[in-house]
């Protein structure tokens, strides 16, 4: 058999398709601003905080039934960001273990952009994974607290009466 000049051995031809792939998954990353990931990240925060300060007051077990129920109002407008965080978060999981997948196993004498890529990918995977927990504990915290308001509540009235 004839060398046909610039043919690649099966090593190079893998190195070259990895990257194929890797520029396919990693273009639409490269172009985009995810603001989305800041603002979930303040919305969490500023949520974990106000569900905090809503314990603090129930725990001093106020008996204003509209200041409960404006806890209660507060708490479940909660729960659908904290659904789509939680979907939001999942999607992106997924997302970086096709990645991953795409990729394949590391060889030996990978490209350095490719470990580099590698990397990056498995640090947002792991960024969305707790993203995800800190919004499933949101969700459980607010159902949780909408069930103790209602109980707190029906407790007051029955003490009126």
């Amino acid at each position: 058999m004839i060398p046909i000049a610039g043919t690649f051995d099966d090593i190079g031809a893998c190195i070259l398709l990895r990257s194929f792939i890797l520029l396919f998954f990693l273009i639409p990353t490269i172009f985009s601003v995810d603001v989305m990931a800041v603002t979930d990240e303040k919305n969490i925060k500023q949520i974990k905080k106000t569900l905090d300060n809503i314990k603090k007051e129930l725990a001093r077990k106020t008996k204003k039934l509209k200041l409960l129920e404006k806890y209660k109002e507060e708490v479940r407008q909660y729960l659908p960001i904290a659904k789509a965080c939680k979907e939001k978060a999942s999607a992106q999981v997924v997302e970086a273990e096709a990645k991953i997948k795409a990729l394949g196993e590391p060889v030996a004498g990978e490209a350095a952009d490719i470990s580099k890529s590698r990397k990056k990918i498995e640090k947002e995977k792991n960024d969305s994974s707790r993203v995800q927990g800190k919004c499933s504990v949101i969700e459980l915290e607010s159902n949780d607290y909408i069930k103790r308001i209602n109980l707190y509540k029906q407790s007051l009235l029955a003490k009126e009466l």
